[in-house]
């Protein structure tokens, strides 16, 4: 039940974070716009798929706050009945939904690939002091063709 509320609670910080970056994409001081919802859109989702696969244990569970942020950011950069876009088609919206998408997209095939193996530097101890000899290598096969 636990791994249940940890990918539910991974979910609905997905939509919230989502929602939150978008509105504030053309945040600006002054005149001088700031792109604090392009940045927390990057780190968030570096740590959302983190945060699932830790919560839950399965690596599947990463994609899912990627898919959430995914479809609410671009719902919320589609035209409105009334016309209304909330992520604007200008430098600070491509930023946000490029940037979000890249980020999650690392964080999930990062987290996917199966752990590596350590090879050991030491060598192997040979069984019985034989030496390999020339009758166990393969020979090369030939190219020519009849």
């Amino acid at each position: 039940m636990d791994r249940v509320l940890g990918g539910v609670l991974v979910a609905v910080a997905a939509v919230i974070l989502a929602v939150g970056e978008c509105f504030y994409v053309n945040l600006r001081i002054g005149s001088t716009p700031v792109p604090l919802a392009q940045i927390v859109a990057i780190v968030a989702n570096l740590a959302l798929p983190w945060a699932a696969y830790r919560l839950t244990g399965h690596r599947g569970a990463a994609v899912i706050p990627a898919l959430i942020w995914g479809i609410v950011a671009i719902v919320l950069a589609a035209r409105g009945p009334g016309g209304d876009v909330v992520v604007p088609g200008n430098w600070q919206g491509i930023f946000l939904l490029l940037g979000g998408a890249a980020a999650a997209v690392i964080s999930i095939v990062v987290l996917v690939q199966p752990p590596r193996r350590q090879q050991s530097t030491e060598e192997p101890p040979r069984q019985g002091g034989a030496s390999r000899t020339s009758s166990t290598r393969q020979q090369p096969r030939s190219t020519r063709r009849p």
